[in-house]
This record gives structure tokens, sequence and C-alpha cells, in this order.
């Protein structure tokens, strides 16, 4: 797992969608706090219901959504927990980096970035060309009215 907060906050807030977040220096620095205490520490030692809790704490706190995907795999972890056991050694964070990355590549994928920029490059257009148009008919009403 790559321990820099400025790379794992830019990667959670792409899952997101939200991109804007504000106080994000603050986000950035719970990160940072959050992995330097969970990262590497094997998973007996983890209570993964109460790792996913502050998690989730964190992403409300900072009105972020969850990807669905990591909702039910979170979900998963901790019906199986309730359930019983996992393997003692098992490194969580090492099995969800690449579903993650994954995740993260499908949504920066070159051609549906292409096509949002597309869209907004025409919606941009087409503003423009309103523009005078609506400023006159402002100025027309503005007028109307005195």
């Amino acid at each position: 797992m790559n321990k820099d907060p400025k790379k794992i906050t830019e990667t959670l807030l792409h899952l997101s969608g939200n991109l804007n977040v504000e106080k994000r220096d603050l986000l950035e620095y719970l990160i940072s706090e959050f992995a330097n205490q969970y990262a590497y520490i094997p998973l007996k030692e983890i209570k993964v219901g109460e790792l996913i809790n502050k998690i989730i704490r964190m992403l409300i706190d900072f009105k972020l959504k969850l990807p669905s995907d990591i909702y039910l795999l979170s979900k998963a972890l901790i019906t199986v927990e309730g359930v019983g056991t996992l393997d003692p050694d098992f490194d969580m964070v090492s099995h969800i980096e690449p579903f993650a990355k994954n995740l993260l590549k499908k949504r920066m994928d070159p051609v549906k970035l292409a096509k949002a920029l597309y869209s907004s490059v025409a919606e941009f257009r087409l503003l423009i060309k309103d523009f005078p148009f609506e400023i006159r008919e402002i100025i027309r009403q503005i007028k109307a009215e005195n």
C-alpha cells in the first residue's frame, strides 16, 4: 500500500466522485493518521467492523460517497467477522488495493473522460452562443420594469 496521504486522498476523492471536498488538508491529515495506524497491522489485531465504521464516518464527515462495490465488500467483511474468524495473517489492504486500482482505472477511462470533455465543450459552446441573447433579454426586462 502506498502510504502517501496525498495520493490516498486523491484516490479516495476519485472513487467517491467528489474532487472538490472542503477541508481537503484536514482529510489528508486524517488519512495519514489512519494509514499510519492500520496499514500493515495483521488482521488478527484489527477489529474489521470498527475499522470500516471509522472509514464510513470519515466519508460521511467529508460528504463523500462510498462506491457501491466497496460498500458491499465492507458489509461482507463485517459479516464474515461476525460469523467466524478470518485468517489471522490476512492483510486486507493488499487484497483490496488491486480492486481499488481497477475501479479507479475504470472511472478514469480515457474514452469516458473524452466523451465527458466533448459533452462539456458542446455545452460551453451553446452557453457562449446564447450568452449575448440572454444578456440582451435581461437588459430588455430591466428596461421594461423601469
